[in-house]
This record gives structure tokens, C-alpha cells and sequence, in this order.
């Protein structure tokens, strides 16, 4: 639950920031760019861009200063700080549960795991195998499903 408000205020601060640089955007690019012509098609574009789908030519047309001045903003705020406070939230998080799963030494790890497996293998070998019991189950004169 700790880590439900974390999210819920992380999304909170994530929405305003994206609504203000969409926002800056419709207002220096709507006139030119299609993607800002209104508040709704800016907030698609801005997610376009922070997806890596973006035209800066064309937006230099618009006004060159203005456009990586926008664009350095965007991609450092939204991309390079929040996503980092996404994952910093979610490393928290796990670090938080691993704490409360108990001692750090009695943990799985892969060298763990893979002990484990090999002595199951070890004691399994010479079992029958489970595709041969079901074959000796069955029996064709008295099926359980008969067609």
C-alpha cells in the first residue's frame, strides 16, 4: 500500500509537469504544428515525443530557440527525472519487500537455485517418468471422456 500512494503521488506530479509542457507546447507550435493544434492532440504528441516520435525541423521552423529550448526542458524533466523517480520508487519498493522477506542469508539466490535443482535431479533419477505413468493409466477399453 506504501507503494500505491508513492505511485499515485508520482502520477500526480508527472501529469501536472506533462500538462504544463504540452501546454507550452499548443501555445509556441499550435499554430504551425499539427500536432499542437489543440490541447488534446498536444497531449498525444508530447507522449509521441517522449516516445522518441518527434520532427524537430519542423518545429524549428516554427522558432529555432524556442524549440530546443522546449524540447531540452521536455526531455530532461519527464524523461531524465521523473522516469529516474519511477524507478528509483519501484527500486524502494523491491528493496522494502526483500527487507521484510527476512534474513538476507537464508534468501534464494541463483547459486541457491541451482543447487536445489541439481539435488532434485539427483534424487528423481531412476523415478519413472510422468509421460509413461499417464500412458499405463489409460485404458483404452474404459476411457474417463469416451467420445
Amino acid at each position: 500500500t506504501k507503494s500505491a500512494v508513492e505511485i499515485i503521488h508520482f502520477l500526480i506530479v508527472f501529469l501536472v509537469i506533462f500538462l504544463v509542457f504540452s501546454s507550452a507546447g499548443y501555445v509556441v507550435f499550435g499554430e504551425t504544428i499539427t500536432g499542437f493544434r489543440d490541447q488534446y492532440q498536444s497531449v498525444t504528441f508530447c507522449w509521441a515525443i517522449l516516445m522518441g516520435d518527434f520532427d524537430m525541423p519542423a518545429m524549428e521552423l516554427v522558432n529555432y530557440y524556442y524549440t530546443h529550448i522546449w524540447m531540452f526542458c521536455f526531455q530532461f524533466m519527464v524523461l531524465l527525472i521523473l522516469l529516474n523517480m519511477l524507478l528509483a520508487i519501484i527500486m524502494d519498493t523491491y528493496v522494502a519487500a526483500k527487507q521484510e522477506a527476512g534474513d538476507p542469508t537464508e534468501q534464494l539466490t541463483i547459486w541457491t537455485q541451482i543447487k536445489d535443482a541439481c539435488y532434485t535431479v539427483r534424487e528423481t533419477r531412476g523415478h519413472i517418468k510422468l509421460y509413461d505413468l499417464l500412458l499405463e493409466l489409460q485404458d483404452d477399453e474404459y476411457p474417463a471422456h469416451p467420445n
